[in-house]
């Protein structure tokens, strides 16, 4: 990441992506787009993200690119193939691309710049917090906190009735997974 980044901002000019006017929508396709072949891990990301943030792409796309980059690259899409098939894998990779275009979108609607965001956190004077900013607190825990709990549930369930009965073990394959 942190060479992709040199790279990119030692060739490209500052404020490209803006200078080219190019519509919100078209750098969000472009971030997925560069997302989805090139493998990327979060931290290797971030680099890229500051690049993409300096070359004039809006901060929704910069998220995007964030979010897509490490979660639906390659590697994730190939493996995911590996365990549950090509079409759970390919509804997996667009249900998760649709939901983080909605989040990207969603943060240039209303208009929330992250760097200035990220600083504003950092200082030791209260703010008051607008209610979108409230509402999506309380999401994103609330998200946080059922999938915790989903995760404790299906350690906590019972095996599948199959498993316990003397079937031939063709018959079991519910009990292999």
């Amino acid at each position: 990441g942190v060479v992709i980044a040199a790279l990119a901002q030692a060739f490209l000019p500052t404020n490209l992506w803006g200078a080219l006017e190019f519509p919100l929508w078209a750098g969000y396709l472009f971030v997925i787009a560069i997302s989805l072949p090139v493998y990327v891990c979060s931290t290797g990301a971030i680099p890229i993200a500051w690049t993409l943030s300096i070359a004039g792409l809006s901060p929704g796309a910069v998220l995007i690119f964030l979010v897509a980059g490490p979660a639906t690259n390659a590697g994730t899409f190939s493996m995911l193939v590996k365990c549950v098939g090509i079409r759970a894998a390919l509804a997996a990779i667009l249900t998760l691309s649709g939901f983080i275009l909605l989040m990207g979108s969603s943060i240039d609607f209303f208009g929330i710049d992250l760097l200035t965001a990220a600083h504003s956190a950092s200082d030791e004077h209260f703010h008051e917090h607008s209610l979108f900013e409230v509402i999506l607190s309380v999401s994103t825990a609330s998200l946080f906190l059922a999938s915790i709990l989903s995760g404790l549930a299906s350690r906590i369930k019972p095996k599948a009735s199959c498993c316990d009965s003397k079937k031939p073990a063709a018959t079991k394959s519910c009990c292999q997974s």
